[in-house]
């Protein structure tokens, strides 16, 4: 049991929260928080009980980098803090379709195409088969791995996907479609599949 005078204290909130935005993970947050000697003793203690009810959520952290991911083109420093959110999530979340999907686009983003391949084939497994999403990184992997056939058969399957009239009518999967297009390309000269229009 501890003092209950020590499990409040009106500036805790506001600290933990700060620090999560600053430091992300809560083992980080703890540390800062037992290795800050400027700290009120009573604010310590309150701060320290908040990070450990709070500990790290899988779906918050996934939710961030899924925003950070899901479009080409972020920053270096981005894509790898949202990798880092992206396989806590997963360590949390092991059997999750939704976090294994981004962090197969998170090890996309950092180059990572061998282990974006593996997230998504796990994905695939527990899900009985690979749907668009996970197609549009097998094509864009494989095509950076060098394995362009490989790269041209996955593009195809996710045209194949996404004449499905739930995957036409997304805006996140038409984009990925057109990203993987763009980058993979059709040596048959096939056009690109038209967007069914955004959101």
């Amino acid at each position: 049991m501890w003092d209950s005078a020590s499990a409040y204290h009106p500036d805790a909130s506001a600290l933990v929260t700060r620090l999560y935005k600053e430091l992300i993970f809560s083992d980080a947050v703890s540390s800062h928080i037992r290795g800050d000697d400027a700290l009120d003793p009573k604010l310590r203690e309150a701060a320290l009980r908040l990070v450990q009810a709070r500990g790290d959520d899988p779906f918050a952290l996934n939710d961030d980098a899924w925003n950070v991911v899901k479009t080409p083109g972020g920053s270096a420093d981005a894509s790898v803090l949202a990798r880092r959110r992206a396989e806590r999530a997963a360590a949390l979340a092991p059997w999750n379709v939704t976090v294994l999907r981004t962090l197969g686009f998170a090890h996309l983003r950092t180059g990572a195409c061998r282990e974006a391949i593996a997230s998504m084939e796990r994905r695939s497994a527990l899900r009985n088969g690979p749907t668009a999403s996970d197609f549009a990184v097998f094509a864009m992997a494989r095509y950076r791995l060098g394995e362009h056939e490989a790269a041209r058969d996955a593009l195809e399957k996710l045209r194949t996907e996404m004449k499905k009239p739930a995957s036409a009518k997304n805006e996140e999967l038409q984009d990925l479609l057109r990203e993987a297009e763009a980058l993979v390309g059709d040596d048959a000269g096939k056009p690109a599949v038209a967007s069914a229009g955004r959101k």
